[in-house]
């Protein structure tokens, strides 16, 4: 037994995959912490330590991108009929573009079925699909923040995971299949997203008898103080309440040593974790508000959003407060509790002449595919370490001697910056960086010191790096709009950085970050770049170049990052490409 599941567990992650060993009854992870591989890939030394300690131990494999992996999880063993379960067999048949049986399957000992698929970008969440319909509701996704136990784990009842097509085909390679189609059907479906629950851990979850023992015993007291924070408890109270619970529990939480529970870490958590979700509430009713046509009502908003709770409405209403106050939202109508965007209406003269366009290079090329005109606005937003400062700075060097840059810096000190700039344009270039004429940086401490930095005179090109909104990022989109009105009917442009929100695969801030920006660009960390670099993608380009040859949206292009600063094409897959076409 210990020798296959070691040698399994090896071949999946050689294969790519990031693994972690579980309890084959449970699923539960028997690792402390097993979110750590969803960005890292486990060394062959520790998955040997695991397999070797625990030998029956079961494989589970995380989901979402750091194992290119999305799993349609189909539990047809809670259908009551054949018939029910076909019918959720065409559903999922009928969204994809190949025949359900071609998919790579797994039968699980209950009798469902898992279906793997290549992860879609941006990831979907691991979560049940839609509890409201008969059949959709034995339908889980696990994806981002997600993992699916694997064969050949096997139960201590006996009964097993076993391939019903295999994962691998003839030469040992894996089948990789894309469903588009089911991708956006199920995010379509998806509502609001609980963190209470952070990972996936199938249908069986703990028996009640073992939520306060070892190992459920840290998950049950952080699920308790949760519900404590979500009723309105204070802090003091909470933390008493889960101390006393802490007590009871095996064994009892201040057993000394790594068996004992850090109470006022799992209250702390608990508050922090409830003020995420009022912050993700107030973003997700900003992106309802942008995508709605005309105006909307607070009662439809609620219901779309599937907001149930008092807590939850009441974050609703302060997040629509604040976004009225801002400028960006206006009550209409008689009808109490109905909005709409706010518009600012001006007179426009169609000009004698064509506009000229801002001399501007950018890395890539991208301006040899899309116009920039003065007073535009371009956004790039990317991962954490995924070149956005790289792309910032090049992009200066390769203007220097066209315009000013002037770089408002949010994060780097003087001396990282003067690294990062001569990793850009080499050891002599210090005197080009340093003439005020040609380059001027500003440390800036948050997004409202960038107007205070913007003068409008012509000719130059505004760099911010980044829009850092950590404290709330549903500010990000006031600040964008702000930024574009500043720069508006000017000689100049502004280029804004932003992070990436890796559960949604949008800027945070949302979709309401798109709407000022003329050019919105998304850096991608890829392992296809060898020695470090990714994949940019043109998300939205408002003024083609040569619209005869195609709109340039969704075109695709390998980066590579050289000294640490130059942001250039990767020479071994170095054009544009369309993805949706063969490369060329």
């Amino acid at each position: 037994m210990s020798n296959k599941m070691l040698k399994a567990a090896l071949a999946y992650a050689e294969a790519g995959f990031s693994i972690i060993p579980v309890d084959p009854d449970t699923k539960r992870p028997i690792i402390a912490s097993w979110k750590e591989f969803q960005d890292r890939i486990a060394t062959q030394e520790e998955i040997t330590n695991w397999y070797t300690s625990r030998p029956n131990s079961g494989i589970a494999i995380i989901c979402g991108p750091i194992s290119n992996l999305c799993v349609a999880d189909a539990d047809y063993y809670n259908l009551q009929n054949l018939k029910d379960k076909q019918n959720l067999r065409d559903y999922i048949a009928l969204h994809l573009d190949v025949p359900l049986d071609s998919i790579p399957a797994s039968q699980t000992p209950k009798g469902g079925e898992h279906y793997f698929l290549i992860c879609p970008s941006p990831p979907l969440m691991s979560r049940k699909v839609d509890q409201n319909d008969k059949y959709l509701k034995c339908l889980d996704v696990k994806c981002l923040g997600g993992y699916v136990v694997v064969p050949p784990t096997t139960k201590s009842d006996g009964t097993s995971w076993n391939w019903k097509v295999p994962l691998f085909d003839s030469e040992g390679k894996r089948v990789s299949i894309l469903a588009p189609k089911l991708y956006d059907r199920l995010r379509a479906l998806e509502r609001v997203v609980s963190t209470e629950k952070p990972e996936e851990i199938g249908d069986d979850g703990i028996p009640e008898p073992n939520m306060f023992k070892h190992p459920g015993r840290d998950e049950s007291l952080f699920h308790v103080a949760n519900l404590l924070v979500r009723g309105g408890g204070k802090r003091g109270e909470v933390y008493r309440i889960i101390y006393e619970l802490g007590q009871r529990c095996i064994p009892p939480a201040d057993t000394p040593g790594p068996q004992g529970v850090d109470i006022e870490a799992k209250v702390n958590s608990a508050f922090n974790r409830d003020e995420r979700k009022t912050l993700n509430i107030a973003q997700l009713v900003r992106d309802y508000a942008y995508q709605a046509t005309g105006y909307f009502q607070l009662e439809s908003l609620y219901r779309e959003l599937n907001l149930v709770s008092t807590q939850d409405k009441t974050a609703a209403r302060v997040a629509l407060k604040r976004m009225v106050e801002s400028g960006e939202l206006e009550k209409t109508g008689k009808k109490d509790g109905q909005y709409q965007i706010k518009s600012s209406i001006t007179q426009q003269e169609i000009p004698d002449e064509p506009g000229v366009e801002f001399q501007v290079l950018l890395p890539l090329d991208i301006h040899n595919l899309v116009k920039i005109f003065p007073g535009n606005l371009i956004l790039v937003y990317g991962m954490k370490d995924g070149g956005k400062t790289s792309f910032a700075l090049h992009t200066a060097y390769l203007n220097m001697n066209r315009l000013q840059t002037i770089y408002l810096n949010i994060e780097s000190d003087s001396t990282e910056l003067r690294s990062r700039v001569l990793s850009v344009g080499g050891n002599d270039s210090l005197p080009i960086w340093k003439d005020n004429t040609k380059f001027i940086s500003y440390e800036i401490s948050s997004p409202g010191d960038c107007e205070h930095c913007i003068d409008k005179s012509p000719n130059k090109l505004y760099l911010i790096d980044y829009l850092d909104c950590s404290e709330d990022y549903t500010l990000a989109t006031n600040y964008v709009n702000k930024i574009h009105s500043l720069i508006r009917g000017t000689e100049v442009i502004a280029i804004i950085l932003a992070q990436t929100n890796p559960n949604k695969g949008l800027p945070f801030g949302g979709v309401g970050m798109f709407n000022r920006p003329r050019l919105v660009l998304s850096l991608e960390w890829s392992n296809e770049v060898e020695g470090g670099g990714g994949l940019m993608t043109i998300q939205s380009a408002k003024t083609p170049r040569h619209p005869e040859l195609g709109h340039p949206r969704g075109w695709q292009r390998y980066y590579k990052i050289v000294k640490g600063g130059q942001f250039i094409p990767y020479d071994k897959l170095s054009e544009w490409f369309d993805p949706n076409k063969k490369i060329t």
